[in-house]
């Protein structure tokens, strides 16, 4: 959990960057209005980042509130909700006491980076056939498009695995940004496939790799000494 919510802030930055990037090159819009819009997302941004856990603990407060008047406190959902916020608000609090809060931001940032790069190069692949080349593609609109893909990812309307939802947001996205219907669908549907395929197949190798004797034996000796 804690996790996906660093990822979001780094992703949300990114977003901000790519609006200001592609605002000012690709539409008849102020840069100066541009940049102070992006600035000042950026900011929040970076505020919400600082103060989570107190924003954190503040839903929790509510949570806490209104479970103790209503009876929604039975309801299976509202108590998941209510346990995921309380324990990622634990880890947040466990990474600043040890001093490593902005270094686990810090190290994400690049992650995010690479892992954007790769979708760049791999978009770019689906639409050279198409007779797309590197300068048809900015690096920052297709950033803007994944990202929006990435975020539908963690709605309540996500499918099994992204089929059709992921899919239909990134071409949505690609076509806002000046692409053709036609294109922006099969880049979206090319796209997430191939995305999907590579994750698990990954996951498959790793399964295997964690079920070999060598890491069962270090599991046993983990929980030997833990106890």
């Amino acid at each position: 959990m804690i996790a996906l919510v660093f990822d979001l802030i780094i992703v949300f930055s990114m977003i901000v960057i790519s609006i200001i990037i592609v605002g000012i090159n690709k539409y008849a819009v102020s840069s100066t209005s541009v940049i102070l819009i992006a600035v000042g997302l950026l900011i929040s941004s970076l505020l919400v980042l600082f103060y989570l856990s107190k924003f954190i603990g503040f839903f929790i407060k509510i949570f806490d509130r209104v479970l103790s008047k209503y009876r929604i406190s039975k309801s299976k959902v509202i108590q998941y909700i209510y346990k995921k916020l309380v324990e990622t608000n634990k880890n947040i609090e466990l990474i600043k006491k040890r001093g490593i809060y902005w270094k686990v931001y810090l190290i994400s940032v690049p992650s995010r980076i690479l892992k954007y790069t790769a979708y760049y190069f791999l978009i770019h692949a689906v639409l050279k056939p198409m007779g797309f080349g590197f300068n048809d593609l900015s690096y920052w609109v297709i950033i803007l498009a994944t990202a929006a893909a990435e975020i539908s990812a963690v709605l309540p309307t996500h499918s099994l695995a992204g089929l059709g939802t992921y899919q239909g947001v990134f071409a949505l996205a690609f076509i806002m940004l000046g692409f053709g219907k036609e294109i922006s669908i099969i880049v979206g549907f090319s796209y997430h496939i191939i995305n999907l395929i590579f994750t698990i197949t990954w996951c498959l190798i790793a399964m295997v790799i964690l079920s070999l004797p060598v890491y069962r034996i270090k599991e046993q000796e983990y929980q030997e000494s833990g106890k």
